[in-house]
């Protein structure tokens, strides 16, 4: 449950300013981790460069609300495709897949899985501890059976910890309520009509005092008890040893060369998963700025969805990642990151046939405070050895924004680390971003990070067209800010320098990777 959201007023998308995207599009100081945003669109727009190429960016997540008032002019739209008519116009395998695909759509009537399988629950239904510990062995698996059992475990007791103080006030919470809506006649309350309400009745004013505590502290009824089904829900299906949803979708999962299934509709979930708007809306906000500064736009979303509330297959994600390279994507986001993969392997496969095609990634580093180069999380480009497998994916790290007192708070709290296994840092706390219904609210995490460097390297790409995923990988490397900080870690009472955070050691900036490009072209001509 997101509790104390901001919300910030619906605008007019086109004519967004630079406040409105955030504190992070700023001007970077020696304090503040911002990118400078502000500085490469005024250099652009003074200079009077040229947007050269189209670039379409797909987002690999979950389902996006492409109606919402910031993203409708912006959701790609694959204009070989003749809508509603059943037929695959374009024979790309996908019929009318007008604005993407939903790998966890289903076919008849167009529904999304709202939760899926976590990792750990399909491993532990695929193999026995004999198979799984062989496959280890054999260097095939990266993982052995005791520690995927072991996290399994731990998420099942995670959940049921944070099930049980709210399946305790459920029986309080529910008998409160009714009594509010039989003695008051009404079937909502809001937290002022509460404070006005008074009874001579015990019983009833202690069910208006009960319910209006819940109230301050944020545990709105509706809000409560969708938030008690979310979590048993997430134990009950996400982490069900005998349940395969796969069924639901008509896919068979062992077949990785069966792409047969899902549906067309990239939108049946926003109203139950955010996510996937959310790490749609960073970009929404910074393209409807940048589409200014040319008379058509240059920046488009392909939503591809991979997931619900859970783990995405290591099929859909490499079929997504095949799709978006297929039908035209320059650059691929993907905000989502697990602790194990069935199938690496497949995943390893669809990266470096987009690094063939010359296609960019930025992946996520995840957020759980993990030094990555001694703890794996998935998808990644390193193989069983360690060794990078491709140079066209950048995994990206969360920074936040510095307050007076705390240079070392530079590293937001949650986000995973690693000198050899994350690129580069961009802003991940208190992001601008979109919620479905034209709504508004800022959130926080490494997802939110990515698209940050997305946007940038998007921007690099649609004004120098020449210039390779690879080229722009390092480009937004070797341009990015350093910053001379100490970062501490608690738990182990230590700190260390935030240039051994990450390979480059720095975080990204839009102004000087622009400059950057701008030399490389040249030097190339």
């Amino acid at each position: 449950m997101i509790l104390g959201t901001q919300l910030i007023q619906s605008q007019n998308t086109s004519s967004i300013n630079f406040e409105q995207i955030g504190w992070w599009v700023k001007k970077t100081t020696n304090t503040q981790p911002s990118v400078d945003i502000e500085g490469a669109y005024h250099y652009i727009k003074e200079k009077g460069l040229q947007a050269n190429a189209v670039v379409p960016i797909a987002i690999l997540d979950t389902d996006i609300d492409r109606k919402h008032e910031v993203l409708i002019d912006l959701i790609w739209k694959n204009s070989r495709e003749i809508p509603c008519n059943q037929l695959d116009d374009d024979k790309n395998d996908y019929v009318n897949d007008i604005y993407g695909w939903n790998f966890i759509g289903n076919k008849i009537d167009g529904t999304s899985l709202h939760y899926t399988l976590m990792e750990e629950t399909r491993i532990l239904r695929e193999f026995s501890k004999k198979e799984l510990n062989k496959l280890h062995s054999k260097k095939k698996a990266l993982f052995t059976y005791e520690e995927v059992k072991e996290s399994y475990d731990n998420i099942v007791v995670s959940l049921k910890k944070k099930i049980k103080p709210y399946e305790d006030a459920e029986a309080g919470y529910i008998w409160a309520m009714d009594t509010l809506k039989s003695t008051f006649n009404k079937e909502r309350f809001t937290i002022d009509e509460l404070s006005k309400l008074t009874s001579k009745d015990t019983i009833i004013q202690q069910s208006i005092d009960y319910v209006k505590t819940l109230y301050n502290q944020g545990y709105e009824y509706e809000k409560f008890m969708d938030y008690l089904d979310f979590k048993r829900k997430s134990l009950e299906i996400c982490m069900n040893l005998d349940y395969d949803n796969r069924e639901f979708i008509g896919d068979d999962l062992s077949n990785s060369k069966d792409t047969q299934y899902g549906s067309p509709y990239i939108a049946k979930n926003v109203s139950k998963i955010d996510h996937g708007t959310k790490v749609a809306g960073v970009l929404g906000l910074l393209y409807n700025k940048l589409n200014e500064l040319s008379d058509e736009k240059h920046f488009y979303i392909m939503p591809l969805v991979i997931t619900g509330i859970g783990d995405p297959t290591d099929k859909d994600t490499a079929l997504a990642i095949r799709y978006a390279v297929d039908n035209g994507a320059k650059v691929i986001n993907i905000s989502q990151t697990k602790s194990f993969s069935i199938n690496d392997k497949l995943v390893d496969k669809a990266l470096i046939y987009a690094e063939k095609k010359d296609v960019l990634i930025i992946k996520s580093a995840g957020n759980e405070g993990l030094n990555l180069d001694e703890k794996i999380r998935f998808p990644n480009d390193i193989n069983h050895k360690g060794e990078e497998i491709v140079d066209n994916v950048i995994i990206v790290g969360a920074v936040t924004k510095a307050t007076q007192k705390g240079k070392k708070s530079i590293l937001y709290k949650n986000s995973n680390y690693g000198k050899n296994s994350v690129d580069i840092y961009a802003p991940g706390s208190r992001i601008n971003t979109l919620i479905p219904d034209n709504k508004y609210k800022r959130s926080s995490g490494t997802s939110y990070a990515a698209p940050i460097v997305t946007g940038i390297a998007s921007l690099i790409r649609s004004y120098f067209p020449s210039l390779t995923a690879i080229e722009v990988k390092q480009i937004l490397m070797d341009s990015g800010t350093p910053y001379d900080v100490e970062v501490m870690f608690e738990e182990e009472n230590k700190t260390i320098s935030f240039s051994e955070l990450s390979k480059s050691g720095k975080v990204i900036n839009a102004y000087n990777a622009l400059l950057l490009a701008e030399k490389v072209v040249k030097e190339k001509k």
